[in-house]
């Protein structure tokens, strides 16, 4: 009954365009004061969603990861990182869509994983903004970023929460206190998964990551005690 009062909420919210208010508030103001809060710079963030490359916006930050205007499932991201040299120094097969954006594909001899790059026009730009990318990649400032979209089997949680990279964070509709990397999002979740997790979901431009429990993405990103 909850979720669908806050489902409900949500549409409510959006068709009285307070949406439009927050966006409008978060670009004019929040933006800045976050800005003014975040001290660690040239950070790279790694994300299965468009949640890296709005939070490189918001902050005013360089984009120095090749996870960006793209999507790729929670299944091959989990694979992606737990071999992150093989894809990154493999290239991309251009997949014939039936989309209404460009699909790539990084084979490697243990696998294969698709990108799928819903904010770019062309498989050309697409694949030349992931190699010109990739090679910023800040290894020694690595934030990895997921959530529970597309239905996540509860084997590739598991296998996400055991990735040996110190800062990861994964977005969920429920609790798991068995994975120390999960932080459960409430607001605006369906039953199966959390919603557009970059979605702005207050008049003062706070997105639904920011609703996340236990979670607080400035100190995160700025290594501040936290519990992830």
């Amino acid at each position: 009954m909850r979720k669908k009062i806050s489902l409900i909420y949500k549409k409510i919210f959006i068709k009285l365009g307070m949406q439009k208010i927050g966006k409008k508030y978060r670009k004019l103001i929040r933006n800045k004061i976050e800005r003014k809060k975040i001290n660690n710079k040239e950070f790279t963030i790694l994300s299965n969603t468009c949640i890296g490359g709005v939070i490189y916006n918001d902050l005013g930050q360089r984009f120095l990861s090749p996870t960006i205007n793209l999507y790729i499932t929670p299944k091959d991201f989990v694979e992606f990182l737990e071999n992150l040299d093989d894809y990154l120094n493999s290239e991309i097969e251009p997949v014939k869509s039936p989309l209404n954006y460009p699909i790539g594909k990084i084979r490697t001899r243990g696998g294969n994983i698709t990108l799928y790059f819903k904010h770019y026009k062309t498989i050309e730009e697409a694949i030349q903004k992931w190699n010109e990318r990739k090679t910023r990649i800040n290894k020694d400032n690595l934030f990895i970023m997921m959530t529970d979209r597309w239905c996540l089997p509860y084997q590739y949680l598991k296998r996400f929460d055991n990735l040996k990279y110190k800062n990861k964070v994964c977005f969920t509709h429920k609790k798991h206190d068995e994975f120390k990397s999960c932080r459960v999002v409430k607001k605006w979740s369906d039953p199966h998964c959390v919603g557009t997790i970059t979605d702005v979901a207050n008049i003062f431009g706070k997105r639904l990551y920011q609703y996340a429990k236990n979670f607080n993405y400035i100190k995160w990103l700025n290594g501040e005690r936290n519990e992830i």
